[in-house]
């Protein structure tokens, strides 16, 4: 993938001509994970979206042959087990097909990706998929930032995380892209009064450990709520998984980093009310006026926020105020909106590398024209 051959007028013409012809690549990079991510699901729903919709797009994953078999659930497969319009190369294969009028897109928590592509003076456009702001500092060394690694754009899932970013690194060039819930999947029983008297969560990130301790507070403070049960939802297929939140009356949200977190969108869809922490991305759809909100990590908040919401359940007083605003906030990750900003963003992006090499035309032909005077 290196490349220190000196380019020319004609090989930029070349790659301009591309560019505007669409016919370039969009590459997206992702770790081999075995277990369920939200991240992952995104990225594909993606790059799915873009193969659909006239653009070129396709997954990287590290080792050979890889698939994330949970996917199966939500991505249909072709005659040869591969997940339609989401095609997938593997570095193991050898070297990234990879020219200048491609992209790569990098996650957040991959800086040495970053700076191995930049040493390699890897010709295509980088750009990082952001979709955890909590990641970002954490996986660089104090003081280091992005443009160290020649990347000067980011591509974000929230606008809180994007606003974010651009407090952290002032130069970077932030783009926001929404992703989309299955509302055909999730959805609530045909009357609520099927519903359970039962708490769905999925374990906070420590383990478990902080989500246990909420758990252990609430049945101290409300004693005599000991009738309520929690039901954990890690592990579930996306069937069973749908089907618990279909059934369940509440769900709590333990995550305190979160992009902008799937598993309360989800909950809204299926008619649960949710108490829990907003994760800092979720403050673009998580507010008092649709959840028992907590500080991000007040253990005793969220446990009185708990016995808050179900307390108002069970004495009918949920005002109709939160119902509609679960349903406002489920309106903006819709499969539609989706496709609208990923379209947008990536036509953006390519308008952009097209300026870029109308730059570098002009630069190169005035670097010719001197060497021809010679």
């Amino acid at each position: 993938m290196e490349n220190n051959k000196r380019i020319t007028v004609k090989d930029l013409q070349a790659i301009r001509k591309k560019l505007k012809g669409g016919n370039y690549t969009s590459y997206f990079f992702l770790p081999d994970f075995e277990k369920p991510s939200g991240g992952m699901q995104l990225t594909y729903n993606h790059v799915k979206c873009m193969n659909e919709n006239g653009f070129k797009a396709k997954i990287v994953h590290q080792k050979s042959g890889f698939k994330p078999e949970w996917l199966n659930d939500y991505f249909e497969k072709d005659s040869e087990e591969n997940f339609v319009n989401i095609p997938t190369i593997y570095l193991d294969d050898g070297k990234l097909p990879v020219s200048m009028e491609d992209f790569f897109f990098i996650p957040e928590g991959f800086p040495q990706l970053m700076e191995s592509l930049h040493k390699q003076n890897a010709p295509c456009k980088r750009i990082v998929f952001c979709q955890n702001w909590y990641y970002v500092l954490n996986a660089l060394m104090p003081g280091m930032s992005w443009d160290q690694f020649g990347i000067i754009d980011c591509m974000s899932v929230s606008n809180s995380q994007t606003e974010y970013l651009k407090m952290i690194f002032p130069n970077l060039r932030v783009k926001t892209v929404v992703g989309h819930i299955d509302d055909k999947m999730f959805t609530p029983p045909e009357k609520l009064a099927h519903k359970k008297l039962v708490v769905s969560f999925i374990p906070s990130r420590d383990g478990g450990t902080k989500s246990s301790n909420v758990i252990k507070t609430f049945y101290a403070l409300f004693p005599h709520f000991k009738f309520i049960q929690f039901k954990e939802l890690g592990g579930l297929s996306a069937e069973e998984y749908s089907t618990a939140l279909r059934e369940s009356t509440f769900y709590v949200h333990f995550d305190e980093y979160s992009s902008w977190g799937t598993a309360p969108i989800e909950a809204f869809l299926s008619k649960c009310l949710i108490a829990g922490w907003d994760g800092v991305g979720g403050r673009e759809y998580m507010n008092i006026d649709n959840m028992w909100l907590a500080q991000n990590g007040d253990i005793m908040r969220l446990a009185l926020a708990i016995g808050n919401m179900i307390e108002t359940y069970i004495m009918d007083d949920v005002p109709k105020k939160v119902w509609e605003e679960m349903e406002k906030a489920t309106q903006i990750y819709t499969k539609e909106k989706e496709s609208e900003s990923i379209i947008n963003v990536h036509t953006e992006y390519r308008e952009e590398r097209v300026k870029e090499v109308d730059r570098l035309i002009e630069m190169v032909k005035k670097v010719e024209e001197k060497e021809g005077e010679k």
